[in-house]
């Protein structure tokens, strides 16, 4: 079953790099508990140590063939929303961990007022925070609701990469994730967060236009 797992992740992204996508949003994780409960529930190990034996290798695969795809994919930006355990990023050790591929953006959770949610995953790792606090949602059915979490922020930096690319499809990735990543808010003082600046990433757009297309419109 990992391995049935593993060439999905792979054939996504192969569908992905064949259709040209540039960015692709991810908004999805699953920690190392999640497969030793699906191991469990399924009589999986004669002893809940060797569930956790054989969950523990089970999910090292998948995260591996995860990171082996998106790394397969140098041209594409994904974002990745951070998660919603509270915990630092660096002892999340979930899927899709995928941290320090450099065309990865992880995105924590803001509230209205740009300050970090206490339910986002944190720390250094957390390229960008966007406001993913009780946002108007559509829900299958045409349901308004209101929701909350990273996965409500990853959106709005992946609509941002679009709206650059649309007006410089010649970015690359790293001059793409750079726009995004430098153009936000200063670091806060007291949580060193960085908070998604469209303005100004669009000024660096014209900046960076100006410097590679002389005369363009």
């Amino acid at each position: 079953r990992a391995e049935s797992m593993v060439r999905f992740f792979q054939r996504s992204v192969d569908y992905m790099k064949a259709n040209k996508v540039r960015v692709a949003n991810m908004s999805w994780g699953l920690l190392p508990t999640d497969v030793e409960g699906r191991l469990e529930a399924n009589a999986i190990g004669a002893t809940s140590e060797e569930s956790k034996e054989i969950a523990e290798r089970v999910f090292a695969r998948l995260r591996q063939g995860m990171r082996d795809a998106l790394a397969s994919a140098p041209e594409i930006l994904f974002i990745e929303a951070a998660g919603n355990s509270a915990t630092d990023l660096q002892f999340t050790g979930d899927i899709p961990g995928t941290r320090g591929l450099p065309n990865v953006m992880v995105v924590g959770a803001a509230d209205q007022t740009g300050r970090q949610t206490i339910y986002s995953v944190r720390g250094k790792g957390v390229d960008v925070y966007a406001n993913g606090h009780q946002i108007s949602s559509r829900v299958p059915g045409g349901d308004e609701v209101t929701l909350s979490g990273a996965s409500l922020a990853a959106p709005q930096v992946s609509n941002l990469a679009a709206a650059l690319l649309a007006i410089a499809p010649e970015l690359s990735v790293a001059e793409l994730r750079a726009l995004i990543v430098e153009g936000a808010e200063a670091p806060d003082p007291v949580t060193g967060i960085r908070r998604l600046d469209p303005r100004s990433s669009l000024a660096r757009l014209e900046t960076w236009m100006e410097l590679h297309n002389p005369g363009h419109p």
